[in-house]
């Protein structure tokens, strides 16, 4: 949900006195946006075309897949493991903590965007875009 948190006191008390805060509901108050998607539970198996990932769901549609940023990951040409970074003997090295291949089948959980305007996806990958949140393995091939 796009907005943001109201905690101006001059706001809060013009929207309370046209009725939008109704009097016994108390703060914080979250202000919304003019966008409000809510997430999408699928199943399906993942692909790969090029340099695009790609979910088609079980019944037929496919849907290219944004990888959730701020996680640490690895890619490879048919896989691609999240992790961590962590520090050994001084170092600071990749540990895999879940990794994800073509085949797989599995239930993601994520915000669908008919185009993407941010991060790092290649123009080849057309949508409709799945923004991953969480996803999970149901079958591994």
């Amino acid at each position: 949900m796009s907005g943001g948190a109201l905690s101006s006191y001059t706001a809060i008390q013009n929207l309370r006195a046209q009725g939008a805060i109704p009097p016994q509901c108390e703060g914080p108050y979250w202000e919304v946006g003019l966008e409000i998607t809510p997430y999408l539970r699928i199943d399906g198996v993942l692909e790969k075309q090029g340099p695009c990932w790609r979910l088609r769901a079980e019944e037929g549609k496919v849907y290219h897949i944004v990888w959730r940023g701020g996680l640490p990951k690895q890619e490879k040409e048919d896989e691609v493991t999240y992790g961590e970074y962590e520090e050994r003997k001084g170092r600071v090295v990749f540990v895999p903590r879940v990794t994800f291949r073509v085949g797989d089948r599995v239930h993601v959980v994520g915000v669908l965007r008919g185009r993407w305007w941010g991060g790092k996806v290649s123009p080849e990958c057309l949508g409709p875009y799945l923004v991953v949140n969480s996803i999970r393995p149901v079958e591994r091939r």
